[in-house]
C-alpha cells in the first residue's frame, strides 16, 4: 500500500520473524478542492418567527376535557319492576325487610301477589348517572355477555360503559333561529299580573307592562312607564328600545306605532332602570311617560324590546336576537372517555353496607348514592378547521362538548302516549324558576265558606305537556322490549346533526355574541316503572296571621295533607292536582354545551373603506358610514386585559387546548345539591332474625 510516494510493508514481508505492528500516519488537513456555490446565504433563521408563523397558520386541533360530575341524588321513590326495585339505594329498608318476612308468613296473602305486597323505597343509585357504568355483572340487571338469562334488563357490554347513561358529542354553532319562547314573570310589585310572557325569539326581548301610563308612578320626579322582564335584558340608561306591544297578548300583533303625537313612534330612550328593589336592574327598564294617552301602555300589556344604541343609526345598532344552532362535528364514535386516574372531586363518595337480610332479593352489596370520579375527554381524530365557520359566517372561534342524556336502561322517558311522552325536554335558564322568580301553581281551597286561591311551588307550565312541542329537543327515540315491557331511550346522534343552543343577541356595531340565557336540558323519571311524590310546602292567603297567608306541608300528587291544615280551610271538591303534576313533575336539569376557546378576538373594532387590502370575508359593511366593521383574531399566546386569551401548547403542527369543567345535574327549583351522608339505621330484631 503506497499513498503520495509512501510505501508501507507488513513486517513478515521483511523477514520471517519481523512483527505486524499498527502504523499510524498523520495526514494534514489541507484543502485542495473548492465546491462552486450558486449563492451566499447572508440571512440568518428568525427560530421563534417560525414557530409563530407555523402556529398561526395551523388550524389542525387536539382538544381535551376535564370533567366533574357533580350532582345531589335528590329524589327517592318506589318501583314494583323487580331489576329496577332490586338495585335501589334503599331508604326504608328496615320497615321493608320487616314486612317482607311479614307478608311471606302470612298464609292470607296468595303467592302471587307477595311480591307486590311491599313497597321498597329509595334512590336510584349512581350508577344510573354516571359518565361511565361499573355495574358490569349484577345478577338480575346488568349480566355480562355469555351468562346472561331472560330477566337481565340489559347484556352489559363493557366497551358500551361510557354510552348507557350520556353520550358525548364534539359540536359548533354553524347557524340560527327563531323559535317561540316562554318564561314565568312575577314582577312583585305595583299590582302587576304573574304569569307566563310569550314571545318569538326573534323578536326580541319580552316584557309586561307593570307601571302604565295612566298610573302616576314618578322616578326622580318623572313619571315612568315600566316594563318587566323574566330575562336579563342587557339595556344600559342612555339606550333606546325598539318596542312591539301585543294587541289582546296576541304575540303575532302589534299596538305600535304610537300616534298621539305629531309622528309615529315604537323606538323610545330608557330613562332608567329597576323598580327600587335591590338585583331588579337588570330585569327591569323604565321610559319617562311624556303624556301618552291611549291604552298602548297600560298596565299588564305584554310585548318584546330590541336593545338600540343610537337611534341616529339604528339601521347598524340595533340588536339582532335569536337561539344559536349546533352541528354535530365529531361524533360519539369518536369520542374517548376515560377516568382521570385516581383523581376525585372534593364531595367523596355516599355509600352503605346494605346487608342481604334487609335487601328484596336477599343480596347483601355497597350501594352508592353519590360519588365523586373525575373524567377526560379525547379524540381519536385531528379536527381540522380550515373550512368551518360559526353561526356570524366567521372563521370558528370556539367549539363546545355536547352531552346528551341517553337513558338507556330505562328509568327515563314515558312512552309515546304516556303523561310525558319519549321527547328530551329543552329549554333555558330563565325556565328554570331560579331567584329573582318564584314558580307556582294555583289551585282553589275553601276558607270560611269562600273559595280561595292556594300556592303550590311546581315547574313552570312551559315544561308540561300542555305546551305541546314548545319545549321538545326534536332528537328522536327508539325502544327495546324486555320483561314484556318497552323502554325507550335517546338516538345517537350522527355527524351534521343539529341541536339547539344558547338564547343570543347581536349588535353589527359591537361585534359581539351576547349569550342572554344558556339552553338547559331536563331528565324526568318514567312514573309506570319509578314514582317519586316530593314533600312540598303550600301557602294560602287566608287574612288570619299578622302577614295573612298560612302554610302547611303537602304530599304530591293528590295533595295530601301532611301536616295540620290551618283551621277552616279544606280543598274544594273535584279538584285533581295529580293531573298538574303527573304532566309537569320534578326533574334534573343540565347545560348541555360547553365552551373551548380556539381563537380569541380583539376587544378593538377595526374600520376599513373598501379600497384597503386584506379585509377579511366576515366584515359587515355599514351603509351608514360607508366602511368595513370587523374584529381581528388576536395572535395565539397574547392574552386580552379581561381574560385568559388563547395560549395552548403547538407541537406537530397541532394545537392543543384543554379546559376543565364542572358537569352539575341541577334538581328542579334549586342550585343546592349537597346535604349530610346518609347512615343506614341499625338492624331491627324481630321473629324472622
Amino acid at each position: 500500500m503506497s499513498r503520495d510516494g509512501i510505501k508501507i510493508i507488513l513486517g513478515d514481508l521483511k523477514y520471517k520473524s519481523a512483527p505486524n505492528s499498527n502504523l499510524i500516519i498523520p495526514i494534514p488537513f489541507e484543502q485542495n478542492v473548492k465546491e462552486l456555490i450558486q449563492y451566499n446565504r447572508i440571512s440568518n433563521v428568525n427560530l421563534a418567527q417560525l414557530y409563530n408563523d407555523e402556529r398561526e397558520l395551523s388550524t389542525i386541533f387536539r382538544p381535551t376535557f376535564k370533567i366533574e360530575l357533580l350532582f345531589k341524588n335528590f329524589y327517592s321513590g318506589t318501583t314494583n319492576y323487580p331489576p329496577f326495585e332490586n338495585n335501589l339505594y334503599y331508604v326504608n329498608e328496615n320497615k321493608g325487610s320487616y314486612l317482607s318476612c311479614s307478608v311471606f308468613n302470612d298464609s292470607t296473602i296468595p303467592p302471587g301477589s307477595k311480591n307486590n305486597a311491599v313497597i321498597w323505597s329509595g334512590f336510584p343509585q349512581y350508577n344510573e348517572f354516571d359518565f361511565i357504568r361499573n355495574d358490569y355483572n349484577v345478577t338480575g340487571y346488568t349480566k355480562a355477555p355469555g351468562i346472561e338469562n331472560l330477566t337481565e334488563q340489559i347484556v352489559f357490554n363493557s366497551k358500551s360503559a361510557g354510552t348507557y347513561n350520556w353520550e358525548f358529542y364534539l359540536t359548533y354553532p354553524f347557524s340560527s333561529t327563531t323559535l317561540e319562547m316562554s318564561a314565568f314573570l312575577d314582577p312583585k310589585e305595583d299590582g302587576a299580573q304573574t304569569g307566563d310572557v310569550n314571545w318569538n325569539a326573534n323578536e326580541g326581548i319580552p316584557f309586561r307592562i307593570s307601571v302604565g301610563n295612566s298610573d302616576n308612578v314618578t322616578y326622580q320626579g318623572t313619571r315612568i312607564i315600566r316594563f318587566s322582564s323574566p330575562i336579563k335584558h342587557g339595556i344600559t340608561p342612555g339606550e333606546f328600545v325598539k318596542l312591539k306591544i301585543y294587541n289582546s297578548n296576541d304575540i303575532n300583533t302589534n299596538k305600535l306605532p304610537y300616534t298621539g303625537f305629531s309622528s309615529s313612534l315604537d323606538t323610545f330612550p330608557v330613562f332608567s332602570l329597576g323598580n327600587g328593589q335591590y338585583g331588579t336592574e337588570d330585569y327591569v327598564f323604565n321610559i319617562a311617560n311624556l303624556g301618552y294617552t291611549g291604552t298602548v301602555f297600560n298596565q299588564d300589556n305584554e310585548g318584546v324590546a330590541k336593545r338600540v344604541i343610537s337611534i341616529e343609526n339604528t339601521g347598524d345598532t340595533t340588536s339582532k336576537y335569536y337561539v344559536r344552532l349546533h352541528k354535530i362535528l365529531v361524533p360519539y364514535e369518536d369520542i374517548v372517555l376515560t377516568k382521570a386516574g385516581f383523581e376525585n372531586n372534593i364531595f367523596g363518595m355516599n355509600k352503605k353496607y346494605e346487608s342481604a337480610s334487609t335487601t328484596p332479593d336477599y343480596k347483601s352489596r355497597v350501594s352508592i348514592k353519590e360519588g365523586s370520579q373525575t373524567y377526560n375527554i379525547t379524540f381519536n381524530k385531528d379536527i381540522d378547521t380550515s373550512n368551518i365557520f360559526d353561526n356570524q359566517k366567521r372563521p370558528i372561534s370556539e367549539l363546545f362538548l355536547t352531552t346528551i342524556w341517553k337513558g338507556y336502561l330505562g328509568w327515563t322517558y314515558g312512552g309515546p302516549n304516556g303523561n310525558n311522552s319519549n321527547y328530551l325536554k329543552r329549554g333555558w335558564d330563565f325556565n328554570l324558576g331560579m331567584k329573582p322568580q318564584s314558580i307556582y301553581v294555583k289551585f282553589p281551597i275553601n276558607f270560611s265558606g269562600q273559595t280561595k286561591q292556594g300556592i303550590v311551588p311546581l315547574p313552570q307550565s312551559f315544561w308540561g305537556t300542555s305546551n305541546g312541542a314548545l319545549n321538545h329537543s326534536n332528537i328522536e327515540f327508539t325502544s327495546y322490549t324486555k320483561n314484556d315491557n318497552t323502554f325507550y331511550y335517546v338516538n345517537s346522534l350522527k355527524k351534521d346533526d343539529i341541536v339547539d343552543g344558547d338564547f343570543c343577541e347581536w349588535n353589527e356595531s359591537e361585534q359581539t355574541e351576547k349569550v342572554i340565557s344558556k339552553v338547559n336540558h331536563k331528565i324526568y323519571f318514567n312514573s309506570a316503572y319509578f314514582s317519586f311524590y316530593p314533600n312540598i310546602t303550600a301557602t294560602i292567603y287566608d287574612g288570619v296571621d299578622d302577614d295573612g297567608y298560612s302554610s302547611f306541608n303537602l304530599q304530591m300528587p293528590n295533595i295530601q295533607p301532611t301536616t295540620p291544615i290551618p283551621s277552616g280551610l279544606n280543598f274544594v271538591t273535584g279538584f285533581t292536582p295529580n293531573t298538574i303534576y303527573n304532566h309537569n313533575p320534578y326533574g334534573y336539569y343540565y347545560n348541555p354545551h360547553y365552551s373551548i376557546k380556539i381563537k380569541e378576538f380583539s376587544e378593538y373594532i377595526e374600520t376599513a373603506e373598501r379600497s384597503v387590502v386584506d379585509i377579511p370575508n366576515y366584515a359587515y359593511f355599514s351603509k351608514s358610514q360607508n366602511l368595513f366593521i370587523w374584529r381581528d383574531f388576536l395572535p395565539y399566546g397574547i392574552n386580552k386585559s379581561n381574560s385568559n386569551g388563547v395560549d395552548s401548547p403547538f407541537i406537530n403542527n397541532a394545537h392543543y387546548p384543554f379546559s376543565s369543567f364542572t358537569f352539575r345535574l341541577i334538581p328542579e327549583g334549586t342550585t343546592y345539591w349537597y346535604e349530610n351522608t346518609t347512615t343506614q339505621d341499625s338492624p331491627i330484631t324481630d321473629y324472622c332474625e
